[in-house]
């Protein structure tokens, strides 16, 4: 009997195709990655942002940061938490920064900037990464949403400290972290 010529050429031809076909699909991903931005900006699901630190989608708008840096680009944060291991781990240089602004907790929207941020620890509000930190436009409004001794006014020295305590086992420098030699003032003018 002699060999089906016919049907060894129709399978070595189907796998030519398919290998061609494979070829083509891995050129188009090669293309795409090749095409892609440097650095990606934060993940999106269906049109939520993520957090520049941890990932995690911006759920609660009672917490959050964002750093503006010297070339105009954003790094938005969850939490104070988030912002600050972010400038301790040196993933945003504290030179570079422009402005750095936090959600008002008592003011869900509204964003204050950092020199006039009042930090609270309050381990009865709990903060989408679990550190209880909280930024308010004033004294007054973090004191009432959780006096003393249940809670805790930090400056953001105070803030660094906790999160390299807590997160970090005190092996990060704290203090090259709590100045912002660019930072832009909020500051009105004197009149």
């Amino acid at each position: 009997m002699e060999p089906d010529v016919g049907h060894a050429a129709h399978h070595h031809t189907r796998r030519t195709v398919g290998l061609a076909l494979v070829a083509a699909v891995l050129a188009a991903a090669l293309v795409a990655v090749a095409l892609a931005p440097e650095s990606a900006p934060a993940a999106l699901d269906a049109g939520r942002p993520a957090c520049d630190y941890c990932r995690m989608l911006l759920e609660d708008p009672r917490f959050g940061a964002e750093i503006t840096l010297g070339s105009g680009k954003k790094k938005i944060y969850d939490t104070v938490e988030c912002m600050a291991s972010a400038l301790l781990t040196d993933s945003v240089a504290v030179s570079d920064i422009r402005t750095l602004t936090l959600a008002d907790h008592a003011r869900p929207g509204t964003w204050v900037p950092i020199d006039r941020v009042v930090f609270l620890h309050c381990p009865e509000i709990a903060s989408p990464m679990g550190q209880s930190l909280l930024a308010f436009r004033s004294r007054a409004e973090a004191d009432s949403t959780c006096p003393s001794p249940r809670g805790t006014r930090l400056d953001w020295r105070g803030v660094l400290t906790q999160i390299n305590s807590t997160w970090f086992e005190g092996k990060l420098a704290v203090e090259p972290h709590v100045k912002f030699p660019r930072l832009q003032s909020s500051s009105k003018p004197k009149h």
